[in-house]
């Protein structure tokens, strides 16, 4: 009993899993335009019946099973999601451009018995005919493409019958394409749609066919029986028809151009222009034309206008003006707003400054004190300005030269050349005797430059050297192959035996 129960359950799962297959191949043999929603339903219906089934009679094989009827479900919704997903319109267009392609690659061919003028006096001619036709279409779509596949068969016979009646010298016709579109995608497989239109019964697209969107926006899908019709407008418009203007915007009419649209009603082409940024809605592009202020404005006081806000002083609704939540930093007004900066480096840290010039400082920083005269500045001895500790005598080193900075000055050591002190940086600002290595510039008051020991043969380097002047100096370089030794004498380089490896 038990070997005749197992053999009936091995039964059940080979019908079972034929069924599954015989299943799979026909829903992907479904046209795309099959309901996805009944073909789902079909599906669950079948496997719902098989899982009652396989249930009842063996709860061992359970887990397996259900695993290999999850996988088919997400395959088949897969497969039915990417046919439908596909834009039938491109998918025909690409079809036809194909098709094109197949024609003109074998207009120059003929009928392939070798004898084509009997061929073509018996079976007609190969331009117009069923062999031609077939070659053609066999590479129209790939094996693979299932909705390219469903629209041509769709207007195969369509197709048929006009490549046998038509005129062979169109088919070199700039147009040719573009009537072949409309021929074989708006008319025979109805999966295109007329410029201006769309969706299944290719309406007009909201705003009118000759201007879809009022020319204000794309139309979705336009052109495809796909397609929603939905229009997105471009910046400032709004509406289902892009007809109206955006808040912040105002419509500005264009009374030269009239055009009548799909319902023969005259209809006025309009812009919308952005507001002035004082206003949040307006008739017109000033501030004169807000019929309501933007935030960080307010009506003028004769209610003409509306004008900034400036938070610093205390125009806001609170009265109060703006504080900075750091003590160096100070408030400054932007139109519809404000922001905090940093006090200028003249300012002191901790006193803080009322605005970014050097007379707004409430005290200065340290190497900075009060001056006068200082040309925009709006009192006397109000302008923080550095301090040049410098010229007011701070001593240096014998050595050392003072070098003034904004808000400090420091000592730094005089050139290598300057042996007596200098009065700045550098060998020209050398004051006194030259170091050693170096002589004083003939005709200047002060200032050391370079002596060239290679030049003027003070060098003592040997024939085996080449000499190289440095500042101050110079060197005396082993000419090749000859190196340097710890005592600076120049000889052989040493050279390693090779090693007999045998």
């Amino acid at each position: 009993n038990k070997r005749q129960g197992a053999h009936r359950v091995h039964d059940s799962q080979i019908k079972q899993r034929t069924l599954s297959s015989e299943l799979i191949i026909l829903i992907c043999r479904v046209k795309p335009e099959f309901p996805a929603r009944e073909a789902a339903k079909f599906v669950l219906l079948f496997f719902l019946t098989l899982f009652s089934h396989w249930v009842a009679n063996c709860q061992k094989w359970f887990s397996g099973i259900m695993k290999q009827i999850a996988l088919r479900l997400v395959c088949l919704a897969a497969l039915l999601a990417l046919v439908q997903a596909k834009d039938k319109c491109n998918v025909c267009r690409q079809m036809v451009e194909s098709f094109k392609s197949a024609l003109d690659s074998t207009a120059s061919a003929g009928f392939e018995g070798g004898n084509t003028d009997w061929e073509e006096r018996a079976l007609g001619s190969y331009a117009t005919s069923e062999t031609r036709l077939t070659e053609i279409l066999e590479t129209t779509c790939t094996s693979k493409d299932y909705t390219c596949l469903t629209i041509l068969e769709k207007a195969e016979d369509d197709i048929q019958e006009w490549f046998v009646a038509r005129n062979v010298s169109l088919d070199t016709h700039p147009r040719f394409t573009e009537r072949m579109i409309k021929f074989v995608c708006q008319e025979s497989a109805k999966v295109c749609c007329k410029k201006g239109h769309f969706g299944k019964s290719c309406k007009p697209c909201p705003g009118g066919a000759s201007t879809p969107c009022n020319g204000h926006g794309t139309c979705s899908g336009e052109g495809s029986t796909d397609g929603s019709g939905k229009c997105k407008c471009t910046l400032g418009y709004s509406g289902k028809s892009c007809s109206k203007c955006k808040g912040g915007y105002y419509k500005q009419e264009l009374p030269t151009s009239q055009e009548e649209d799909t319902k023969s009603k005259k209809k006025t082409q309009f812009t919308c222009n952005a507001c002035n940024p004082a206003c949040a809605t307006c008739t017109g592009g000033t501030n004169a034309d807000c019929e309501k202020c933007a935030a960080g404005y307010a009506q003028s006081e004769d209610g003409t206008t509306c004008k900034d806000i400036n938070e610093c002083v205390g125009d806001g609704e609170s009265g109060e003006p703006i504080k900075c939540e750091g003590a160096n930093q100070y408030c400054h007004n932007l139109p519809g707003s404000y922001t905090c900066k940093t006090c200028p480096t003249v300012c002191d840290r901790n006193a803080g400054c009322t605005g970014g010039q050097p007379w707004d400082c409430v005290q200065c920083a340290p190497g900075y004190r009060r001056v006068s005269d200082v040309q925009g500045a709006p009192d006397a001895d109000r302008t923080c300005a550095d301090i040049d500790e410098c010229a007011e005598g701070k001593q240096c080193a014998a050595n050392e030269f003072c070098q003034n900075s904004p808000g400090y000055a420091e000592c730094v050591q005089c050139h290598e050349a300057c042996q007596e002190g200098c009065s700045g940086k550098g060998m020209k600002q050398c004051v006194g005797e030259c170091s050693s290595g170096f002589v004083a510039l003939e005709g200047e008051a002060q200032g050391c430059q370079d002596v060239d020991e290679c030049a003027d043969g003070t060098a003592t380097c040997t024939d085996e050297q080449r000499c190289i002047n440095t500042v101050g100096g110079f060197d005396c370089e082993c000419l090749a192959p000859l190196i340097k030794d710890e005592n600076g004498s120049c000889i052989a380089r040493e050279e390693t035996p090779v090693k007999d490896e045998l």
